[in-house]
């Protein structure tokens, strides 16, 4: 996992699990919700990096679940990715919305 880590830093991916919600430019970012705990975070980091240029990711467990934030370096690929609303990490699908207005985007996926 460190390697992983060290090399999304060379990238100049800040990978951080303390950072608040008010330090996320939130118009480039995403939100990936119900990741089981089973995937560790270079797989997150590893799949997440592959769909464009990341500035920031941030993991976070929430009950059974891990949760991802993830900041673009451009506000295009963060409403790319956030119009698929799920794709694959391993095995399993993953949830993603636009982290702006998020409980609203969730509420009406319900």
């Amino acid at each position: 996992m460190e390697i992983v880590i060290s090399l999304a830093k060379e990238k100049g991916i800040n990978v951080n699990s303390n950072l608040k919600r008010q330090e996320i430019r939130l118009d480039q970012a995403v939100i990936i919700k119900k990741i089981p705990m089973n995937m560790s975070k270079d797989m997150i980091i590893t799949t997440v990096s592959e769909f464009e240029e990341i500035k920031l990711i941030k993991i976070q467990l929430i009950g059974m679940w891990q949760k991802t934030v993830v900041e673009f370096v451009e506000l295009d690929q963060a409403n790319l990715l956030a119009s698929k609303w799920s794709f694959l990490i391993g095995k399993n699908f993953v949830c993603v919305v636009k982290a702006v207005r998020d409980y609203e985007i969730w509420a009406s996926r319900d």
